[in-house]
């Protein structure tokens, strides 16, 4: 500080901690979000779901954890160039996020394959309802930039927690369980890791 009381010192280092804060941050979203879609990866949702089981434990509620996985996406990733693979997996993020609600959570977890956690939901036919919506959904065309229309379709993979499951890992290991099933079962279709609740979402 000068005779007048100016700060002619001190800047660069007020730069340098701006700028190893955003670093930090930068890093932060590559450690824990998907850079296409901008959902949260596999890491997160593994953290945030074991949060959402004790909630769940503590308040006496049900949460369902849904895996959709985007059918023949690969076939369509064949026939065109990657650029326009991942135009689609932008598109098929965006109509997602326009159905979840405002509290629940959203991953993605591999190529194609995405996680949404339901909190507080009422039974488990909830899941099913909400996961026909989204089905439902992704089967409206999706137009490309490069003009051509594509259509979809998605499987779902249901587990509800507490009940089949307390733990992050587990959960997810059972929702994907319940995917490969309805894959091989019939694709398109809705599948709980329980046979009882799969009869009721038929």
């Amino acid at each position: 500080i000068d005779e007048d009381g100016n700060i002619v010192s001190g800047i660069g280092t007020v730069q340098d901690i701006t700028e190893r804060k955003q670093y930090e941050n930068k890093l932060e979203r590559l450690a824990n979000f998907d850079t296409l879609t901008g959902f949260a990866n596999r890491t997160f949702l593994f953290s945030y779901l074991q949060k959402v089981v004790h909630r769940c434990k503590r308040n006496n509620k049900m949460a369902a954890l849904l895996v959709l996985d985007m059918d023949h996406l690969k076939d369509i990733n064949d026939s065109y160039e990657h650029d326009i693979g991942d135009e689609l997996l932008t598109l098929i993020a965006k109509r997602l996020s326009t159905r979840i609600r405002g509290g629940d959570f959203i991953a993605r977890l591999d190529g194609d394959e995405f996680a949404i956690i339901l909190e507080d939901i009422h039974s488990s036919e909830d899941a099913a309802m909400f996961a026909k919506e989204i089905m439902q959904e992704l089967a409206e065309p999706f137009y490309l930039s490069n003009t051509s229309e594509v259509h979809i379709s998605a499987t779902a993979g249901i587990v509800i927690a507490p009940k089949s499951a307390e733990t992050a890992e587990e959960l997810i290991q059972f929702a994907g369980t319940a995917l490969y099933k309805g894959k091989k079962d019939k694709l398109g279709s809705i599948c709980y890791y329980s046979d009882e609740l799969t009869e009721l979402a038929k």
